[in-house]
């Protein structure tokens, strides 16, 4: 099958130096290359198409989210077989063919993704797919585990991660790729259960793997070290966004009384960490959009074909260790999951 590959991209023109020779690497695996440029003002456009002279840039006037760009890399494309990179990613034409013979071996499945290793940590796996918190997280599957060898055959989860993944667009059921009222964080997790609901499968594929290098200033957590203010919006509001379109009625009864006391606990760590403003922020936002989410929320309950209870899963709260720093947020925390471990024993029966 033909394959075009899509690259996302602000300002990267600094990964896009360590990562495009990679794409050229890939030869014919890949059909075409597209650069998704996100409003970048750092050249990033003109060094793509000199290292690939036959790549295709996208173009967006304004940096509105890295989902908006693959939304537009997914109606670009002209292959149905479409693989989706961050513009830290460094990819293999041994993974890319991986992750499509994967997908064409099984003919409900919609996204394949790849084991994600760190550059700074190769041994270590970063993560291998995810699965799906009832809190409303994403759980990392296997990851910051030790590297070890892959699962011989992928292994189906509930939801994905975008750093890099491999979609079919004729199997994609949804009218929408990415949810444009995502901001950045969550936003991938939305269409991972997305796809879930509707019926679909979403496979991890151990033995195709890609580099992850150091990710966005102001957003991811490697660069910097600590939770940006851009981070916490989007993290708060993203969660909220996912619970209210894509959980259903049921579920958030049952769950409500544990949903209530995570969030409360939530909003006294903002406090101690002086993030308020962000939780407030995030607050007014969903209160804006609330009509819309309800009106996509209504489409995505009415044509569901998966139950909550296949997907919701129980364990400690994801959670970055990096917030915990005292003894007294390590108490808390620990509080916290004593008490949404005990919560999710008895709630898991009623859904």
């Amino acid at each position: 099958m033909k394959i075009t590959l899509c690259i996302v991209n602000h300002d990267g023109a600094v990964h896009l130096h360590d990562s495009l020779p990679c794409v050229i690497a890939l030869g014919q695996v890949v059909d075409e290359v597209l650069l998704l440029d996100n409003a970048s003002t750092d050249g990033s456009q003109d060094f793509f198409l000199k290292s690939v002279p036959d790549g295709r840039v996208i173009q967006l006037t304004e940096n509105r989210s890295p989902g908006a760009a693959r939304s537009a890399g997914f109606k670009a494309a002209r292959n149905d077989y479409i693989l989706f990179a961050d513009n830290d990613i460094r990819l293999s034409a041994a993974s890319a063919q991986t992750l499509a013979a994967a997908l064409d071996r099984r003919s409900n499945a919609a996204i394949a993704m790849p084991r994600v290793i760190l550059t700074a940590r190769p041994d270590r796996i970063q993560y291998e797919g995810a699965y799906c918190h009832w809190l409303g997280h994403m759980i990392l599957r296997n990851e910051d585990s030790p590297l070890r060898p892959a699962e011989p055959v992928p292994v189906p989860v509930d939801s994905m991660v975008s750093a890099c993944f491999m979609v079919v667009r004729s199997r994609w059921p949804d009218a929408t790729f990415f949810d444009p009222g995502y901001r950045f964080y969550y936003e991938d997790h939305d269409v991972g259960v997305r796809a879930r609901l509707a019926g679909r499968e979403i496979l991890a594929v151990a033995d195709a793997v890609v580099m992850h290098g150091a990710g966005t200033p102001n957003l991811s957590l490697r660069p910097g070290g600590s939770y940006a203010p851009r981070r916490v919006l989007t993290l708060i509001e993203g969660r909220w966004r996912h619970l209210m379109k894509n959980v259903s009625t049921r579920s958030l009864v049952v769950l409500g009384p544990g949903l209530v006391a995570y969030e409360l606990a939530q909003l006294a760590g903002a406090a101690a960490k002086g993030w308020l403003p962000h939780w407030w922020r995030a607050l007014r936002n969903t209160l804006r959009d609330f009509g819309e989410i309800r009106a996509v929320r209504s489409a995505i309950q009415g044509t569901r074909r998966v139950a909550d209870r296949e997907l919701l899963r129980g364990g400690p709260v994801p959670f970055k260790p990096e917030l915990a720093g005292g003894r007294g947020s390590k108490l808390a925390l620990a509080m916290l999951n004593a008490f949404c471990g005990a919560y999710w024993k008895i709630a898991r029966h009623l859904l």
